[in-house]
């Protein structure tokens, strides 16, 4: 008899546990969110510009969003553009926030790719940010939009 009370105890606590794994999941996008998902495509004018947001992936401080971006193309010379003064974000229907560094690791001339970093407040009752790419490739902005909350 007190073996099934403990076979009982163990499925009730097990089923528990997952259960708050779940709740707590839920409640954070880390758990759920890959970086193909968390990636947006501009193919205007004569260069493509890929950012992926890299802060759902644990991979900057909160006080800082960072995206990843990589321009590509086969007519024009990249290292031209200096992303710094070219990028700002929008959180919601805030201010435009200019960005606070721009690290270039990879590439050069056709091919370029580096994060590029905001300082920007508390995000945490934000619905969503944009970040706008201005005047390269012959596209006068690019808007890429990412929902923070659902």
């Amino acid at each position: 008899m007190q073996s099934q009370a403990n076979t009982y105890f163990q499925r009730v606590l097990g089923f528990s546990l997952i259960a708050a794994l779940l709740v707590l999941s839920a409640g954070s996008n880390v758990f759920a969110v890959s970086k193909k998902e968390l990636r947006r495509i501009s193919n205007e004018g004569q260069v493509e510009v890929v950012a992926v947001y890299l802060n759902p992936l644990g991979k900057s401080d909160n006080n800082l969003q960072s995206f990843e971006l990589t321009l590509d193309t086969h007519s024009d010379n990249l290292s031209q553009y200096d992303l710094k003064d070219l990028s700002t974000i929008r959180v919601e229907d805030g201010p435009e926030i200019k960005a606070s560094a721009w690290e270039k690791p990879g590439g050069g001339g056709h091919h370029i790719s580096g994060t590029i970093t905001f300082d920007v407040p508390d995000l945490s009752t934000a619905k969503y940010l944009q970040l706008f790419v201005k005047n390269v490739g012959g596209a006068e902005e690019r808007v890429f939009k990412w929902q923070l909350q659902q």
